[in-house]
C-alpha cells in the first residue's frame, strides 16, 4: 500500500511540475444584509494553489437533443455534439472543499466545483469544473 501512496505522490508531482497553473479556491461565507440600503456584503476567504493541473476544456464533450426527441419518440430526430465549458482539475491540496460555496479561478475566471474525489489517503482532490455563466471575469467584468 505505501508503494503505491508513493506513485500516487510521484505521479502528482510530475503532473504538477509539468503541466502546473496557479488557481485560487475561493469559500464565500455568507452574506451581511443591510436592510436599510438593501445591499448585501459577502465575505470570502481565498485559498492561493501555486499549480494545479487542467485540462481543456475540448476534453469533455457532450450530446444534446433537439426539443422533438423529448416532445415525441420520432424517429428522425436532431441533435447536435458541442464542447461544454466543463474541465477536470487534479490539485494535491489537502484542505477541505465543499461544492455549495466553493469556486475555482484560474486565469480570472471563476468556476464552481461540480463534483470532486478526494485521491487515496488524502493526497489531493480530482475535481470538475463547470463554468459559471458566460466564463465571467473573477470580477464579475466580461473579458
Amino acid at each position: 500500500m505505501s508503494n503505491k501512496l508513493r506513485n500516487i505522490t510521484v505521479i502528482l508531482y510530475r503532473l504538477q511540475r509539468d503541466f502546473g497553473v496557479p488557481i485560487v479556491l475561493r469559500t464565500y461565507a455568507t452574506g451581511a444584509k443591510d436592510y436599510a440600503t438593501g445591499t448585501v456584503t459577502r465575505t470570502h476567504t481565498d485559498v492561493a494553489i501555486k499549480r494545479a493541473v487542467i485540462g481543456s476544456q475540448k476534453l469533455l464533450s457532450a450530446f444534446s437533443y433537439d426539443l422533438t426527441y423529448l416532445a415525441s419518440n420520432k424517429n428522425f430526430t436532431y441533435g447536435a455534439i458541442f464542447n461544454t465549458n466543463t474541465r477536470v482539475c487534479i490539485t494535491s491540496y489537502k484542505g477541505a472543499i465543499s461544492k455549495q460555496n466553493t469556486k475555482v479561478i484560474e486565469d480570472n475566471k471563476e468556476f464552481e466545483i461540480s463534483d470532486f474525489t478526494p485521491i487515496l489517503k488524502n493526497k489531493g482532490y480530482i475535481m470538475l469544473l463547470k463554468a459559471v455563466g458566460n466564463v465571467q471575469d473573477a470580477d464579475g467584468v466580461d473579458p
